[in-house]
């Protein structure tokens, strides 16, 4: 059996220390990550990168990760784009 082919993962989460460690994780098993602290950041990436999956904190300032998956999901090109979510409550 083949490992599947590493994927491009945005990480969102205004707490540098789990930003770090799921960044870390990630890069580690070979993925190329990218990295943003607020939803307006995370937004900004999804639509200059090709992304494979989301890695979204619930709690972020301003825009929450509920604003997040709602933008993501209005647009589609972003529509089905796999999104898993974290919080820290």
């Amino acid at each position: 059996m083949t490992s599947p082919a590493p994927a491009a993962v945005l990480v969102v989460d205004d707490d540098d220390a789990t930003l770090g460690l799921v960044a870390l994780a990630l890069r580690r098993v070979g993925h190329k990550v990218f990295e943003a602290r607020s939803g307006e950041a995370a937004l900004d990436v999804v639509r200059t990168e090709t992304i494979g999956l989301v890695v979204l904190d619930m709690g972020l300032p301003g825009m929450s990760g509920t604003g997040v998956v709602r933008a993501l999901r209005a647009r589609a090109e972003t529509a089905t784009l796999p999104i898993l979510l974290i919080t820290g409550s």
